[in-house]
């Protein structure tokens, strides 16, 4: 039979390093002085196992061999209970005259009072025969099993509804931990103070250090509710202190109130932490964090030499993803900081552990300040992500429209193919003579700045004409797709006010003038410009989340600074562009290639949906430029050979976040183009940062998202607009010459998504609010995690579901994947991943081998309980994955009563006892 697995909870208590410390002694040491008094010392103090020897006792010669080198090999491994002594003692000799005492007690026996008894009592009895110290303090307590159900009504109501502290990490978190850890440590010589503030305020001191550290913990995670496990002095148990940060509470106040929590859990802490976890989170954890306070002043000190002194080391081991223990020395305060090597790198650490003493300094220098305005940064790291990451002012024709720098270009190069498509071809010559006539046609209609004008956009030349027309008579285009509803056009035709389109259509309002795209030349000349740059250039129509269409207003000020930003990464030549103009990501492409001379080539709608029809147009055309979504990429490096792609130059994938493996693919198929991870939301036009790919981000977790593109700006802010440090959580503020005007006609919206720019200086300056969810990387880069309100919970535990989509992504069979929730039962969620299988996946076992591999990859409340096997995924008009289409309910059969109650193990019995009962029949 399966033993049943262990709870992480009691796995991460028993895998707790073993209670140490560590002096340097310098001056004569008796080795066997303190081999007889070590045994004398564990016998007194009750540290001994009948038929096994009191004391483990070693002695290690340094030699040339390095101090770290040796002391990790004492704790690796751990310390089995049952096979060896609960006290070891190493000896480090690096010299007659210097050694290193290491003193190690076993977790489930001792704590840190135990430890300073016993070395006490080690000093006492090699100090002289007979002496012994009374300073109490012996094995540790026993908690109390059997009188613990009055202490678990109170755990109950004290942790109902507690969830896990999701603190970002590097890594992402694996099924099974390793127990590896990493550490950093800082003196942070505020002893005196944290003691004169914990004296005012009538708690002890290490509950200023502790209120700090969830402080911190709290703002670095964007998580207000949590647990932090502190060990019950004179015992082996380990409680959770919950802590529920109230944002406008005062440092002062926050101490109290951590005070009475911490008074409140060890009261209780008789209960055996197995009980607790079985009693309250059976599935759960009940704390990811811990923190311990050591006392090493003068009056704890061993005294075996000359001169002693206490030493900080570094044991390699960790039971939880991250533990804070402040040490107590004459006459500072010490910090170390060990986190799980599976999730963070050291000098994640080091970033996060330096925000705790500045905590203190501000906190103990004026307790009455709300804990969120306590500065986590310093001002040469604020001054980093605000100033320094945003340092990307260029020059570029801030006083020219758009279609001046077409016009521009059609002088320089008027017999170059500026865009094809299918059988047709327009010369920079013939599109801007076009362009003209039509320009000229519409100003008599009564065309001008700020009027808005539809165009019709069929995958043709024809619409390009129609936009640079428009653009010339000084109006605004308003693409419209022949393939929407009628209803929707007609809603966005009212919403924008257009009474005049260029092209045809299906049913638009009563009144609407159709006006006919140019078919020939007819040698008319450029129009006087009757814009300025702050007139409007375009607008485009997204879905808004009330189901209603909202019109993004983006003026040739916006348009020019994100066209002129793609000058500075490459070149011009043949850009094949599959986005339809009614998604912001054409103007990309488009845009660029027409003011610097390229050529657009855009596939045909048969082509657009044949992967060997495009695969044929990259060959044909010789095709140095693509402007993409991954999807419809990976099909051509799929539908490709390496040599068909000798040309290609520069891909520019965006629209969704990049897959990994993709990165990997192109740098396989085309090593020498150059990869870029191209995002924006169309409130900032096009495209707001930029990541160039390296074959490192063919291996990482997820590719980030870069850094801020020419003339933008980029914020990582918190819920009070505060910007956050590296590594920490926070809503993405995008500012810069390409933030839009705002929504047409939506003011209210607009002032919601448009708020004032407290950084950028300029008067009237706005950051757009993306609502997406992003950190920055210790270099400055950018990581996406996710929508902000892609955050779920699932038993209770918060679920970013890009992460499993990560996860399922890096499967070998799986292509696609988009994961989403669904009710299992009124207010419980249940996940849900939606998967298309390679050219090679086999359909019929896709969905077990994708739940085994997140089963090795995440923790179990993470791995998606339906899996359904797709043959495409669905999209929108404009090739995004349509996810709004995975929230119909699906057909449901009729439930079993208390089926989503039952553990794997009663299901398989389940399921055992109905086939048995088949074979009956």
């Amino acid at each position: 039979m399966t033993a049943s697995p262990v709870h992480p909870t009691i796995v991460a208590t028993r895998r707790r390093p073993p209670v140490y410390g560590a002096w340097r002694v310098r001056g004569g040491l008796d080795l066997d002085l303190v081999r007889r008094a070590a045994d004398v010392a564990a016998a007194r103090r009750g540290l001994t196992r009948a038929g096994q020897p009191a004391v483990s006792m070693s002695v290690v010669e340094l030699g040339g061999g390095l101090l770290g080198e040796v002391v990790a090999r004492e704790f690796a491994g751990g310390y089995d209970l049952g096979a060896r002594p609960l006290v070891r003692v190493l000896v480090v000799r690096g010299g007659a005259a210097e050694h290193l005492v290491v003193v190690t007690l076993h977790q489930s026996v001792a704590d840190r009072r135990t430890l300073g008894s016993f070395v006490e009592e080690l000093a006492a009895v090699h100090r002289g025969p007979g002496e012994r110290w009374d300073g109490g303090g012996g094995g540790g307590v026993d908690v109390d099993p059997a009188g613990a159900e009055d202490g678990l009504a109170f755990w109950r109501e004290r942790l109902a509804g507690l969830g896990p502290l999701d603190f970002p990490s590097d890594r992402p978190r694996p099924a099974v931990r390793s127990g590896a850890g990493v550490s950093c440590a800082v003196e942070c010589g505020l002893a005196g103070e944290v003691a004169g503030l914990a004296a005012r305020l009538g708690v002890e001191a290490p509950v200023v250090v502790l209120a700090a550290w969830t402080v911190v913990l709290a703002r670095c995670s964007g998580v207000r509710d949590f647990a932090v496990g502190v060990p019950v002095p004179s015992t082996a148990n380990v409680v959770p202190v919950r802590v529920v940060l109230d944002a406008g509470v005062s440092f002062g106040a926050w101490v109290r109130s951590v005070g009475e929590r911490v008074a409140s859990a060890l009261a209780h802490g008789r209960v055996p932490v197995e009980r607790m976890v079985d009693a309250v989170v059976p599935e759960g954890e009940l704390f990811q964090v811990f923190y311990e306070s050591v006392d090493e002043r003068p009056d704890a000190l061993l005294r075996l030499g000359a001169e002693v002194e206490p030493v900080d080391l570094e044991t390699g081991c960790a039971a939880v993803d991250l533990e804070l223990t402040a040490t107590w020395r004459s006459p500072g305060l010490g910090l170390r900081l060990t986190g799980s090597a599976d999730l963070f790198d050291v000098d994640t650490l080091r970033q996060l552990l330096d925000r705790v003493p500045r905590v203190l300094a501000a906190g103990t220098a004026d307790p009455d300040p709300a804990v969120t305005r306590l500065a986590l940064m310093g001002e040469a790291e604020r001054d980093l992500v605000v100033n320094g990451w945003n340092r990307t002012t260029v020059d570029y024709p801030a006083d020219r429209c758009f279609h001046e720098l077409v016009e521009r270009q059609v002088t320089a190069t008027p017999d170059v193919v500026a865009v094809r498509c299918g059988d047709r071809a327009l010369t920079y010559a013939q599109l801007n003579d076009r362009a003209n006539q039509l320009a000229a046609e519409l100003r008599g209609l009564g065309v001008g700045p700020e009027s808005l004008v539809g165009i019709v956009s069929t995958r043709s030349v024809d619409p390009v004409v129609a936009l640079l027309g428009v653009l010339k008579a000084g109006g605004a285009y308003v693409p419209l797709d022949p393939a929407y509803p009628p209803q929707r056009l007609g809603a966005i035709a009212v919403d924008a006010g257009v009474t005049v389109v260029v092209g045809t259509t299906g049913p638009l309002p009563p009144g609407t003038c159709l006006v006919p795209v140019p078919g020939g030349e007819t040698g008319a000349a450029d129009l006087p410009v009757v814009t300025t740059p702050g007139n409007l250039a375009y607008v485009i129509y997204t879905s808004g989340s009330t189901g209603q269409p909202k019109g993004v207003a983006v003026s040739h000020r916006n348009l020019v600074a994100s066209t002129a930003a793609r000058w500075t990464y490459a070149d011009p030549g043949t850009d094949l562009l599959t986005f339809p103009l009614t998604f912001d990501a054409a103007a990309g492409g488009l845009h660029w290639m027409l003011t610097k001379g390229g050529t657009c080539l855009m596939p045909t709608e048969e082509e657009l949906h044949d992967p060997r029809l495009m695969a044929r147009l990259v060959r044909e055309h010789t095709i140095t430029h693509i402007n993409t979504i991954h999807s419809q990429y990976r099909l051509i490096l799929e539908e490709t050979e390496p040599a068909d792609l000798r040309s290609l130059e520069y891909v520019d994938v965006g629209g969704e976040a990049l897959p990994p493996d993709l990165v990997s693919m192109h740098y396989r198929r085309t090593p020498d183009a150059i990869l870029t991870n191209c995002y924006g939301p169309t409130e900032t036009t096009v495209w707001a940062a930029v990541c160039d790919c390296r074959p490192a981000h063919g291996l990482a977790a997820s590719v980030p998202i870069g850094r801020p593109i020419p003339n933008t700006r980029v914020y990582l802010l918190d819920e009070y607009l505060a910007p956050v440090a590296p590594g920490v959580p926070a809503e993405l503020y995008i500012g810069g010459d390409g933030v839009a005007r705002g929504y047409v006609g939506r003011p209210g919206l607009t002032a919601q998504r448009f708020v004032p720019d407290p950084f950028g200086g300029e008067p009237g300056a706005l950051l757009y609010r993306t609502g997406d969810r992003v950190r920055y990387l210790r270099d400055g880069m950018i990581e996406f995690l996710g929508r902000v309100d892609h955050q779920v919970k699932i038993r209770g535990f918060r679920v970013e579901l890009p992460e499993i989509e990560s996860v399922i992504r890096r499967h070998p069979q799986v292509a696609e994947v988009v994961v989403t929730t669904e009710e299992a039962a009124p207010g419980t969620r249940r996940l849900v991943a939606h998967v298309v299988g390679t050219a090679g996946a086999e359909p019929a076992r896709l969905p077990d081998l994708v739940r085994e591999w997140v089963a090795e990859h995440l923790p179990r409340f993470m791995v998606p309980d339906r899996i359904v096997v797709l043959d495409t995924m669905p999209r929108t008009s404009t090739g995004k994955v349509d996810r709004a289409s995975f929230a119909a309910p699906r057909p449901k059969s009729a439930p079993t009563p208390g089926m989503d109650r039952l553990s794997g193990s009663q299901l398989d019995e389940l399921l055992r006892k109905l086939l048995a009962e088949r074979g009956e029949r």
